[in-house]
């Protein structure tokens, strides 16, 4: 537990940067552009991303599943995949520029490209970062990202200052991904004995074989989370598409932001969940029902809290676009369901179950599809969040009970309801009190509040307490 904990402390630091970083350009951004134009860029990003997922094959996953298993063998899948990812780059390169062409002007598909060009780059550094996680030594993935991060985001003030084209600013975003990549290898050659690249096709056809389902997974996530903007492009008037995107990614942000923020436990714990998917069983059970209480615990209070004063916390930002308020308030809901999903994937990869991750996210591209052709022509970027709240639902309670069926684990429920209790007590308790500007404040009574309500009604126990105590002592 020693080393979860270490690990998790720096990959919670890993996102406390990135995140950092991440709002410190987001304050940039929506000060230097317009509406308009923070759409095209919104666009450009979603598309990266799902070019990322497109990139990785699932291969990051399969690195740090097996590297955790046989790490002897680490820099022969390192190498593989890079290998495999660089042919799912050209394929991608190949084909994304014309279909994008159907619904996007050329100035738009040209900024995307551009992004997504430095995304190659993004994607090899996630086969480094996923050597460096089955080694359980993720301390290395901070000290490399912080100085790439700090790099980016100088030199993306400096072409939104000058007013450069959108298309520089998008290449000044992408460059701490190369940075990355670069010292991620420095550090990695001192770590790992990186042999000559040598590509063995019948090791990439087994890798192929074996990573298809979270290949399949990871894409369909990925084009189901960023289906809401593609859909108001496609959905929306031409004249308003790109400054409705803009609104609704000035209000999602933040909630991708947070979510990313608190992935940092998820990460440091799969190699264990992977060991003990193997040697204790039983152990294994334990340690996911205290993680999802311990999830809960955290995400529950943080929605609720953004949630219910989005207006104060988007008035902390230049350039506020009103009609972001309430998409904020709806997208803090998504934030329970988006990280418990994650975790939950992660089981099911540690449990070599991944075939069934391609078959929810089939089913939620389709709910995701449906909800968002019916509801954005009714309620535009506000019928978005609606659709992207209802897919996140929808993919929790599946996964949830196949879960349930297939590994035996019995989730916590009762916990997560009476946390859910204690986080909406604490906000009538708030609402109460505080003025409704002063969310800066709102942290301590709500959190306070929130644990005094947990602990009354046993929702946090004592036994969890001093389980805590004695986890941080002997760290």
């Amino acid at each position: 537990m020693r080393r979860i904990i270490r690990n998790t402390i720096f990959m919670s630091l890993f996102g406390i940067i990135a995140r950092g970083a991440g709002l410190i350009r987001y304050v940039f951004l929506v000060t230097f552009l317009s509406n308009e134009a923070f759409g095209i860029l919104k666009l450009a990003t979603d598309i990266g991303g799902v070019a990322r997922a497109f990139m990785d094959g699932g291969l990051d996953q399969l690195v740090s599943r097996d590297g955790a298993r046989r790490p002897d063998q680490l820099a022969r899948f390192f190498w593989t995949a890079c290998f495999l990812k660089i042919l799912l780059a050209i394929l991608f390169f190949a084909v994304a520029p014309f279909l994008l062409l159907r619904f996007m002007t050329p100035s738009s598909v040209w900024v995307a490209m551009i992004y997504s060009g430095f995304v190659v780059a993004l994607s090899l550094a996630g086969i480094a970062r996923s050597a460096f996680t089955a080694l359980e030594r993720m301390e290395y993935i901070f000290y490399t990202n912080t100085p790439s991060r700090i790099i980016g985001l100088g030199v993306t003030f400096v072409c939104l200052l000058v007013g450069a084209p959108l298309g520089i600013v998008a290449s000044a975003m992408g460059l701490e991904n190369v940075l990355w990549l670069v010292l991620l290898m420095v550090y990695m050659v001192r770590l790992v004995s990186l042999a000559r690249p040598r590509i063995d096709l019948r090791e990439a056809g087994w890798m192929m074989s074996e990573s298809w389902p979270m290949a399949l997974y990871g894409f369909f996530t990925t084009l189901y989370l960023r289906l809401d903007t593609l859909m108001l492009k496609w959905l929306l008037p031409q004249g308003t598409a790109l400054e409705n995107i803009g609104i609704y990614g000035k209000a999602q942000y933040p909630v991708e932001g947070l979510s990313l923020l608190l992935t940092g436990y998820i990460i440091a714990v799969f190699p264990v969940f992977s060991r003990l998917q193997v040697e204790d069983r039983q152990a294994f059970a334990s340690l996911f029902r205290r993680s999802t209480v311990l999830l809960m615990g955290i995400t529950i209070p943080v929605s609720i809290m953004m949630a219910g004063w989005a207006d104060g916390w988007l008035s902390l930002f230049p350039n506020k676009a009103e009609g972001s308020v309430p998409i904020l308030a709806i997208l803090a809901m998504t934030l329970n369901f988006s990280l418990l999903n994650v975790f939950i994937i992660t089981v099911f990869t540690a449990c070599d179950r991944q075939r069934w991750l391609v078959l929810f996210t089939c089913l939620t591209v389709a709910v995701s599809f449906i909800s968002n052709y019916v509801m954005i022509p009714i309620l535009g970027n506000l019928g978005a969040a609606f659709a992207s709240l209802g897919s996140q639902v929808f993919l929790f309670a599946v996964m949830l009970t196949i879960l349930w069926t297939e590994v035996g684990i019995a989730p916590p429920v009762g916990r997560w309801l009476g946390l859910l209790v204690s986080g909406n007590l604490a906000g009538l308790f708030c609402d109460w009190l505080l003025p409704p500007g002063w969310v800066l404040v709102l942290p301590v009574p709500y959190l306070g509040s929130f644990l005094l309500i947990a602990f009354v009604l046993r929702v946090i126990r004592r036994e969890d307490i001093e389980w805590l105590r004695r986890t941080l002592r002997r760290t």
